[in-house]
């Protein structure tokens, strides 16, 4: 196995919900893997209201955060581009604003990428307790990895964005999100399909756990 420890960048899109972005920070704050190796680069796409930078750099420690922000709502798409040009990582990390996750998080995904080469990692979301059980939570539990019961290899259609990592190289070789995708989703999948054709191969990791607190 490899033993090398790689360097992440963790791009978090935000707009218009601070108080979940504080809680998505602090659970990072909790991560067990090496401090000096891990930036965490959040993106305000225009929000109305002001994030307070120095808490959420407060809420980060021990791990280095950088805010950037659009002067307007430009989209997902434009703003993990933010991200990713500031990036310095050799694996990038995806995750939503909405989304906490437990201390092991980091190494989960770097796991697979140490096992595995031209790889994405696809991890694991599930619906927090206080999100209720209705029909769209339900049927959204039972698509894409969670259809399969094993960390294995899966169909590119299955790339997400909310909780996800790619290594560097495979972005710089594919490209940078569409921003032509202004709207809710279909930006993550348009990138998954370009990943494929680069010969990337997708993984499921059950154990790369985020919990969603946010139920479009």
């Amino acid at each position: 196995t490899d033993t090398k420890l790689y360097s992440l960048s963790v791009i978090i899109p935000t707009y218009n919900e601070s108080d979940r972005l504080f809680e998505a920070i602090k659970s990072l704050s909790k991560q067990t893997y090496p401090k000096k190796l891990v930036e965490i680069l959040v993106v305000d796409d225009g929000s109305t209201e002001l994030i307070d930078q120095k808490a959420l750099i407060r809420h980060a420690t021990p791990f280095k955060l950088s805010l950037f922000r659009n002067k307007y709502n430009q989209g997902r798409a434009c703003s993990r581009n933010t991200g990713l040009r500031n990036a310095s990582g050799e694996i990038i990390i995806f995750l939503d604003s909405d989304m906490t996750v437990l201390p092991d998080f980091f190494s989960s995904h770097v796991q697979t990428h140490k096992t595995k080469t031209n790889c994405v990692a696809i991890g694991n979301i599930v619906w927090a307790d206080e999100i209720p059980n209705n029909p769209f939570t339900r049927y959204s539990s039972n698509r894409g990895v969670h259809r399969t019961n094993v960390s294995d290899e899966v169909p590119f259609k299955c790339f997400v964005t909310g909780n996800s990592s790619v290594p560097r190289t495979l972005i710089d070789s594919t490209g940078l999100f569409d921003e032509d995708f202004k709207t809710y989703g279909g930006e993550d999948l348009e990138l998954g399909v370009r990943l494929h054709l680069r010969g990337a191969r997708f993984f499921y990791v059950s154990e790369a756990l985020s919990y969603h607190h946010h139920s479009r």
